[in-house]
């Protein structure tokens, strides 16, 4: 099974389902209370984050020109046309390299000493036809899954076929509300917000990648979801 992951914030309760699931998907045993007892506990792939006002889960883009791919010295991180950016923790150096690299601020370091961590988008339930574990867990649909045969590789060439993983809806910036400051603008990774000081900004929708990092940034609560 192939499909696109989408994410709608406004239907995210915080309620952490989508980690705990995640999580105990990809543990040894599968199983909660076993996953619990596990020698090394395992961890999400998927973080729930407080933006704005919004709540939303972060994860994995599986960019189509996945910066981090390109960082990685080692080749541990690989990505072959539609699919996931898969790690291969067996040639990971541990340089972090793909963690400074990644525009979402989405890879992590498992604390361990033993590499990174991040999604996989759940490829080996993929291969079972089974939905990434975080979708299934998910009570309000906040996160959807839409099969590559139904509408998803449709949608994923409209959205640019840059990522597997994106936000239904775009950004965008009050103009009543945007005093200019250009807090927005320093955060941006892709230099997608222009507008001149202490005049109402505006976003380049053909280089924002939806990250977030604007709304996080704006203390008058300018930017919001269209």
């Amino acid at each position: 099974m192939q499909g696109l992951i989408f994410i709608e914030p406004e239907k995210c309760l915080a309620c952490r389902s989508c980690e705990i699931q995640c999580a105990v998907s990809h543990s040894r045993t599968k199983i909660f209370f076993q996953a619990l007892e596990e020698e090394s506990i395992p961890l999400p792939r998927i973080k729930v984050e407080e933006i704005g006002k919004l709540t939303w889960p972060k994860i994995c883009r599986h960019c189509k020109d996945a910066p981090c791919v390109e960082a990685c010295p080692t080749h541990a991180l690989e990505k072959e046309n539609t699919g996931p950016v898969i790690i291969k923790n067996e040639l990971c150096d541990s340089c972090k390299k793909c963690i400074s690299a990644c525009p979402f601020g989405i890879i992590n370091w498992d604390g361990k000493g033993q590499g990174i961590i991040k999604c996989d988008l759940c490829i080996e339930r993929l291969q079972k036809d089974e939905i990434p574990a975080c979708v299934e867990a998910c009570p309000t649909g906040a996160l959807q899954f839409i099969p590559w045969e139904e509408k998803g590789e449709k949608l994923y060439k409209a959205e640019g076929s840059r990522y597997l993983v994106n936000l239904i809806k775009r950004f965008s910036i009050q103009e009543e509300i945007c005093i200019g400051c250009g807090a927005c603008r320093r955060v941006c990774p892709q230099e997608a917000i222009v507008g001149e000081r202490r005049k109402p900004h505006r976003i380049d929708y053909s280089l924002c990648i939806k990250c977030g990092a604007c709304v996080k940034a704006c203390r008058y609560e300018a930017i919001t979801l269209e």
